[in-house]
């Protein structure tokens, strides 16, 4: 009997009706470990609450405190000034609290609010929040308190609730859908999920250029199309980075390395959206011609999207080279699906279920981890050049921190974002990978391994860490381990929670005795009737009696 998992669902020993997973789909319990079940139910929660303390995190950097007398910007009103208007810092201010209103709204909308109290609340509490900020801003030496940064603020959350009050329905059916999408088909859903996952991922730390029409125009007369442009322009670039400060001589070697391991992890990201594309669309009943072109389509579409967009942002700028990448990944991709899909038909025409939960023939799923440490570990040992004459004290104490995030105290906010998000994503797919391998091959518990899965990669950024001591060009940051610690957990978690996921909205078989009997046992076999002896005339045909069929 098939039952369809995103219909019932057990809480204990209540059964969650369709209706109930509909209204409130978070809230049930979709595993037997607690915290993939907190998880569930929290991640809106806890996305706003990351995405509040990045906000937090901007406004004070640099964390220089201590009381300034600040000069030529006229008396303070409860400690904030009236400076000058700047059109492109209140774009900015809008646009980073826009997020923050919708997204209080819709938490407190999760908690049974109505609609005009959680409207009220979520302005109230971003408007409670800009105001907090610029008074710390008070006691940090290079940020400027200013009323105008509330005012912005405030207009933004209100956009943010606007937009959330506005397309509350909309974004309610889209999830339903999604859901549904998931149910009937996991690979084209999981597909189509990356494939927004890598644009978000592809367009950090998302510092829009404050004069949007002068990066147009700069983009048109000196950008180069040829995706080898920003290769060649490193040299220059590197003089720039020298003047303010933030490179040092011999960089360049590492900027290449770094540039070209860019690419790569392009590459492999498009890969990945064709491959389950194309995977998904064969499920599907589409041909081999229509999955391949409808996955290039996709993945072109993508990496076009983020290149247009890339010109409007401070941190990149025009670079055709993914573009470049996405071609060459839809090729990649689109052998690996067809390889995986085939895979999977012969399988079930052998009648070998898959046991994981992407359903990976193991050369698959070895190549997938192996390029992702390799990756992360070329990151973290570019540009390969060691000195083994240094001594280790000496290196600690020349280019060693022990304090955690302190270089990022020095960079920009955007650099810092960009820093930061990139160990998490990079080591966060590495426990990923590895948690995947776990569940396969071992019979421990989870919690078991993911403990084993957060030591290896924690191990793995130490040793990449001290390695560093004979690298002259590279610093020795504990900031990087520890980013490795919670991405490698974070990577384990998100993991197990598509396994549990997958599980709850699947159609699965089960063995339902009673209909068994009811269908196929003695229960619902034919009734035997004799035929009568005569029937005389004018008898109705109820009282004719008929065998049943």
């Amino acid at each position: 009997m098939a039952i369809d998992g995103s219909a019932r669902l057990t809480r204990g020993e209540r059964v969650v009706t369709e209706y109930e997973s509909n209204v409130e789909p978070s809230s049930s319990a979709i595993s037997t470990e607690p915290i993939i079940n907190a998880v569930h139910r929290r991640l809106p929660e806890m996305l706003v609450a990351a995405y509040v303390m990045l906000i937090v995190y901007c406004c004070f950097l640099p964390f220089e405190f201590g009381h300034v007398l600040r000069k030529g910007l006229g008396d303070p009103r409860l400690g904030l000034y009236v400076r000058p208007i700047s059109i492109g810092d209140i774009v900015f201010n809008i646009g980073a609290y826009g997020p923050v209103g919708a997204g209080l709204y819709f938490v407190a909308r999760r908690r049974m609010q109505g609609r005009v109290a959680s409207a009220l609340l979520s302005t109230v509490a971003a408007v409670v929040m800009s105001f907090l900020i610029e008074q710390g801003q008070i006691y940090d030496y290079l940020r400027v308190p200013s009323w105008i940064d509330v005012v912005s603020n405030s207009l933004g959350a209100g956009l943010g609730v606007s937009c959330a009050l506005i397309c509350e329905g909309a974004v309610r059916q889209v999830i339903r859908r999604m859901r549904a999408a998931a149910a009937r088909n996991w690979w084209l859903g999981v597909g189509y999920a990356f494939a927004c996952f890598v644009l978000a991922v592809q367009l950090r730390p998302y510092d829009l250029a404050p004069d949007i029409r002068q990066s147009v125009k700069y983009a048109i007369q000196h950008g180069d199309v040829s995706p080898i442009s920003r290769w060649e322009r490193m040299p220059a670039q590197l003089e720039q980075d020298l003047l303010r400060g933030r490179r040092s001589f011999g960089d360049l070697s590492r900027m290449r390395w770094e540039y070209a391991l860019d690419r790569c992890v392009d590459v492999v990201l498009y890969a990945g959206v064709a491959a389950l594309l194309v995977v998904g669309l064969g499920r599907a009943g589409f041909s081999t011609t229509s999955s391949t072109a409808s996955a290039g389509i996709c993945v072109v579409g993508v990496a076009g999207t983020v290149t247009l967009i890339r010109i409007f942002l401070i941190s990149y700028g025009l670079d055709t080279a993914t573009l470049t990448c996405a071609i060459v990944g839809w090729g990649i991709g689109t052998f690996i699906g067809a390889y995986v899909l085939q895979t999977q038909r012969r399988r079930a025409a052998e009648g070998r279920l898959a046991s994981m939960v992407f359903a990976w023939p193991t050369p698959v799923t070895a190549t997938v981890v192996i390029v992702v440490c390799g990756l992360t570990m070329g990151y973290g040992l570019a540009p390969f050049e060691f000195d083994l004459t240094v001594r280790a004290p000496d290196a600690l104490e020349a280019r060693g921190s022990v304090v955690p995030f302190l270089g990022s105290l020095g960079q920009r906010a955007n650099t810092a974002i960009l820093n930061i998000s990139t160990d998490l994503l990079r080591f966060g797919a590495v426990g990923a990978a590895l948690a995947f391998v776990a569940f396969r091959l071992t019979q421990s518990t989870w919690r078991r391994q993911t403990t084993y899965i957060v030591a290896t990669v924690f191990a793995m950024a130490a040793a990449m860490e001290a390695l560093h001591i004979w690298m002259p060009t590279r610093h020795i940051d504990i900031t990087h381990v520890l980013l490795a610690g919670v991405g490698g957990f974070g990577g384990a978690v998100a993991a197990r929670w598509a396994q549990d996921f997958r599980r709850s909205v699947s159609v699965v078989q089960v063995q339902d005795t009673l209909t068994s009997q009811l269908v196929d046992g003695p229960t619902y076999e034919p009734l035997t009737v004799r035929a009568p002896r005569s029937q005389h005339a004018g008898a109705s045909p109820m009282d004719q009696e008929q065998s049943n069929p």
